[in-house]
């Protein structure tokens, strides 16, 4: 599943330099996501930059490499692990590359809704802080990135009118290629950047993504039809690596780790709008597809598809755990 923003085609002078390399002076925190600098997630670190700042007298600064410049998720996660990056905001790709536990989040089908989410992560957010904290890492706050849509220049009604297309399948996301796979279709995997000039050639013709990244990645110029009903929701964070928080002063980390915690229901709230603006846009530029009839079939695809993930990316157990949580009244 994709960022809230558009990918920049063009990455910065290949990578940022490493920790050992930064010269003396004051601690900048390096961050990165695949949302540009002008969305409201960039200008959230523009805010965090500056209230840094502030309290520290401008010994600690916060340096963002937004749009993708500093590569794909799984890139990003690299970059973080080998000292290149300190922090990222990351959906559930890169999020599922440090700790797979997440990715029971977006098991296919499971969790259709944003109270869905609000009401399963509630439960579950300390056990998954805690399973980024063993790898290293610490969660600044949780967020999402629009519900999840089928876009396509095909008009899709059921799992069978996937088979004749051509669907785009993101190369580091075993969610999406499980879920393709279950409707039978042989998906295109390609780097989210690959994406556009792909639906450009007609070398993909179907997305799976939310409509504010459809819109923001300009995809929905090669699209014709959009889905009415939303299957799932981009879950996100932001997350920074624990041994470089550390050398923030004890009284401004602390601030900090409060503030991205305090502040994650008004980044949810403000992406939820944006997701929903975009889609009503789109509700009116391209044909909308009801797939209600064809419900059972599509429920069936995501049975199979999350079935296929169970031991692979997360237990049965968790899988149990998280549809009660679901069903629940």
């Amino acid at each position: 599943m994709v960022a809230l923003a558009a990918l920049i085609l063009t990455l910065l002078p290949h990578d940022v330099a490493p920790l050992s390399a930064q010269a003396a002076g004051p601690l900048e925190l390096r961050f990165a996501t695949l949302a540009p600098a002008d969305s409201p997630l960039g200008r959230g670190f523009d805010e965090m930059d500056r209230d840094l700042s502030d309290r520290s007298s401008g010994q600690v600064r916060v340096r963002l490499y937004g749009g993708g410049a500093a590569g794909d998720e799984r890139t990003i996660v690299r970059k973080m692990r080998d000292g290149q990056l300190d922090g990222a905001a990351l959906t559930s790709t890169g999020l599922g590359a440090i700790a797979r536990e997440v990715l029971v989040l977006q098991a296919p089908g499971l969790i259709t809704s944003y109270p869905e989410l609000d009401r399963v992560r509630g439960r579950l957010q300390a056990g998954l802080n805690r399973a980024f904290e063993r790898e290293g890492f610490t969660i600044l706050g949780w967020g999402d990135a629009g519900r999840v849509r089928l876009l396509s220049a095909r008009r899709i009604e059921r799992p069978a009118d996937m088979q004749s297309g051509r669907p785009w399948v993101w190369r580091d996301s075993p969610i999406m290629e499980a879920f393709v796979s279950a409707t039978g279709a042989t998906g295109v995997p390609l780097g989210v950047n690959e994406v556009l000039p792909a639906l450009s050639t007609g070398m993909v013709d179907t997305v799976i993504t939310s409509s504010v990244s459809a819109v923001a990645m300009q995809w929905h110029g090669r699209l014709r039809t959009i889905s009415q009903q939303a299957n799932g929701v981009v879950v996100g964070a932001v997350v920074i690596r624990t041994d470089r928080l550390a050398l923030v002063p004890q009284a401004l980390r602390d601030h900090m780790v409060a503030q991205g915690r305090s502040q994650q229901s008004t980044f949810r709230r403000a992406g939820r709008r944006l997701d929903d603006r975009a889609t009503e846009a789109l509700f009116q530029r391209l044909d909308v597809v009801d797939m209600e009839p064809y419900r059972a079939a599509w429920d069936a695809v995501a049975t199979r598809a999350r079935d296929s993930l169970v031991g692979r990316l997360y237990t049965r157990a968790q899988l149990d755990r998280v549809r009660a949580i679901v069903e629940a009244p």
